[in-house]
């Protein structure tokens, strides 16, 4: 029983034809859907697409490190010359040439490259974070074309930009490792100055131990001075004992001058004891002019003795008034440079050596100030020194000049007694005078003594502190210049390590928090892509909405003739034109096709959502898709009757691989894009987007198009017409009834 019904297809071979070709139905639609999306990522080199380079060259660095960096190029570049499967193929064009290539359908996308891509996308390098930007790129596809399409590009665009933000983060890590090169080079500069302020430092302290070394042979000095100044002290007291002579001297002279005036007074009492004493006066006034001469000569060199002397204490006393003032400016430039050391650890030991050179030169200060003070003094004391030698050498003239009269008075006794009375006068007169200038000689041989006495002080003051000046001055000289040479050294190391810590501190910049964020953001996604659909649709479902509508449009029309007859077999027995046979076959499946145009629609609109750019637009263009689906399936049928139904599912397959209703059909193997521009559907979808979307691209040339099928399948279904008119057995009994 099971098998009567299969039982009756075994009368022809159209029954067993059509039993294997309902058996094949599964296989073709599926092997169909299979084969047409097998794999159409490694297809999106059929699809076109243009890329717009408006990008401008810019330069990064400065010196060697100068680069020209053209990112857009590189990009263009590399999308142009890809012969990748995976990615569109890319055609360098003009703004106005894409957007019209995009408007149109011939590109899937454009790839605009902006002026300041290059400039954008590289200055996350610089060190300003205000001026820190994030290159853009600008891709555009059109869901008008293909809506799928719109996710392909957003994926390439992630994929590019990525790759880009990998070059751009590659140059920047470079530069920034470049910049630690320069710090790295700056901390080494650095580091060499402060080696050599380390070295300084030593040659400090070397010289700072020199002038502890000086100190030290100061007091040395000091005592062997003692010793010079005993001795110096033992000369002045011999000098004192001599002084002390010359004024006895000076003392009897004046009293044999007081004699020798009596004496005179007396010669008017006897020319005889003038006469017997004549021989003795003249060779005593000889030995006393002898005498006289003598002491004038000791009393000049005396005075000059003198003179020399305090000409020399007035020099020593500037010489050590400048050098007490040089010890105590000395002692303060080493106060403050021991104030200005810096609490370094790496410091401490010169830092100590500089504060021991500068008690030593406090202690300096203090000895060239006393020194100073004993040589003023000394100064003073010579003064009357001076006067007094001057004194008694005046006096010693007077005394000569005495000496020389009185050795005349005595020639002219000893010539004759004639002129004993004048010459006793003179004699009297000269004798007057000897007595005032050996008084004279008395007084400066005083004021000689006590000139002495503070000679024998000032001297010894001289010779303590002038010998321990001489030796610490050599040697606190030869430490200063050290000390000198090394803070030099250090000042030199000091600004080297500045100049070299400064350029390190100006070589890594510094950031604020926000800054900081704003840098870091534009590292990580130094490139982003804005991806712009033209004529966006709501959702995927919106997207899908023309090829689901074509496909249900399909299936109402072949429904439509499965309760209809697509040719009247009453005006088939008439003389009415075939033409109006057709027609009259055709109108009642256009109206019920109206019916479900407007159900459809209105669903799609007002329940789903879909939200067309333009409902009207998409309603005229379902019902011109309705109407020739039903003219092709009136037509089928018509032709070749009940098998008529079974080639409109096949074709109906065939239409829905080719009509690139997901993927773009570039994408599907070659058969399915050749064929698509002259299925039916192909452009019902097409039309039916234009319409969603709100484009505009070819939609007259698809409507025009469907116009063209149903106008060539009512064409056929006039022939068919003609032709059922000729009744043959086999249509009065078909070997397959449906």
């Amino acid at each position: 029983m099971p098998w009567f019904e299969l039982a009756r297809f075994r009368r022809s071979r159209a029954t067993k034809g059509a039993v294997v070709a309902i058996v094949l139905v599964p296989l073709i639609y599926g092997s169909l859907y299979v084969l047409a999306n097998w794999n159409p990522s490694d297809n999106l080199d059929r699809l076109h697409a243009a890329v717009v380079n408006n990008d401008e060259i810019v330069t990064v660095g400065s010196g060697k490190d100068e680069t020209d960096v053209a990112l857009g190029r590189v990009l263009a570049a590399e999308l142009v010359s890809s012969d990748d499967e995976n990615n569109y193929d890319w055609r360098l064009t003009n703004a106005k040439d894409a957007a019209a290539g995009l408007a149109d359908g011939d590109y899937a996308a454009v790839l605009t490259i902006p002026a300041e891509f290059s400039a954008d996308a590289v200055s996350v390098s610089g060190n300003d974070a205000t001026d820190t930007r994030t290159g853009h790129l600008g891709w555009e596809t059109n869901d008008a074309y293909n809506y799928i399409n719109g996710n392909i590009t957003s994926s390439l665009a992630a994929r590019a930009t990525g790759s880009l933000s990998d070059q751009v983060t590659e140059q920047y890590l470079d530069g920034l490792y470049q910049g630690f090169n320069d710090t790295h080079k700056s901390l080494k500069q650095a580091s060499v100055g402060a080696a050599d302020l380390a070295a300084g430092s030593v040659s400090l302290a070397s010289g700072a131990g020199r002038v502890s070394d000086g100190a030290r042979q100061v007091s040395i000095g000091t005592t062997e001075l003692a010793v010079g100044a005993g001795t110096l002290d033992a000369s002045a007291r011999q000098l004192a004992g001599g002084s002390g002579e010359l004024s006895d001297a000076t003392t009897q002279l004046a009293q044999g001058a007081s004699a020798l005036s009596s004496s005179a007074r007396q010669l008017d009492q006897g020319a005889t004891k003038v006469s017997r004493g004549a021989g003795q006066v003249a060779a005593g006034s000889r030995k006393l002019a002898t005498n006289a001469d003598a002491l004038r000569d000791g009393a000049t060199n005396v005075a000059s003795g003198a003179d020399q002397l305090s000409r020399g204490l007035d020099t020593t006393s500037g010489s050590a008034n400048q050098v007490s003032a040089g010890a105590g400016s000395y002692a303060a430039q080493m106060r403050q440079l021991a104030d200005a050391c810096p609490p370094s650890p790496a410091l401490a030991t010169y830092c100590a050596n500089v504060r021991q050179a500068a008690a030593g030169a406090d202690q300096l200060a203090v000895s060239t100030t006393a020194l100073a003070t004993g040589v003023s003094t000394l100064a003073t004391g010579a003064d009357p020194l001076v006067a007094g030698s001057a004194r008694v050498a005046s006096g010693a003239d007077d005394l000569a000049d005495g000496a020389a009269t009185l050795s005349e008075g005595a020639s002219s006794v000893a010539s004759g007694t004639r002129d004993v009375a004048a010459g006793a006068g003179r004699l009297s007169q000269g004798a007057r005078r000897l007595n005032e200038g050996a008084g004279r000689t008395d007084d400066g041989a005083a004021q000689l003594t006590s000139g002495l006495g503070q000679l024998q002080q000032g001297t010894g003051t001289l010779a303590s502190k002038s010998t321990q000046l001489a030796a610490g001055g050599v040697e606190v000289a030869a430490g200063a210049d050290e000390v000198a040479a090394g803070s030099d050294d250090v000042a030199t190391g000091s600004r080297d390590l500045d100049a070299g810590l400064a350029q390190g501190v100006l070589d890594v910049p510094t950031y604020k928090a926000e800054d900081r964020i704003t840098l870091a953001q534009a590292a990580a996604e130094p490139v982003q892509a804005d991806v712009v659909r033209a004529h966006a649709v709501k959702n995927n479902g919106a997207a899908l909405a023309p090829y689901f509508s074509s496909l249900a449009l399909w299936v109402g029309a072949l429904a439509i003739y499965l309760m209809l007859r697509p040719l009247s077999a009453r005006l088939l027995g008439t003389t009415t034109p075939a033409w109006r046979v057709a027609l009259a076959g055709f109108v009642p499946g256009a109206t019920l096709a109206l019916v479900q145009v407007g159900l459809l629609v209105g669903v799609l609109e007002l329940v789903v959502g879909i939200e067309a750019a333009d409902p009207w637009r998409l309603l005229g263009v379902a019902v011109v898709t309705s109407v020739t689906f039903v003219a092709i399936n009136q037509a089928l049928i018509a032709l070749f009757g009940s098998a008529g139904r079974f080639l409109a599912l096949i074709f109906v397959a065939l239409q829905l691989t080719a009509a690139g209703g997901t993927y773009p059909v570039e994408t599907a193997p070659g058969f399915f894009s050749a064929i698509s521009a002259w299925m039916p559907m192909t452009h019902a979808v097409q039309a039916m987007r234009n319409a969603i979307a709100g484009g505009d691209a070819a939609m007259a040339g698809d409507v025009a198009a469907l116009v063209l099928w149903m106008v060539a399948a009512l064409v056929v279904s006039t022939l068919a017409a003609s032709k059922r008119r000729n009744v043959t057995q086999h249509a009065l009994h078909p070997a397959l009834v449906m």
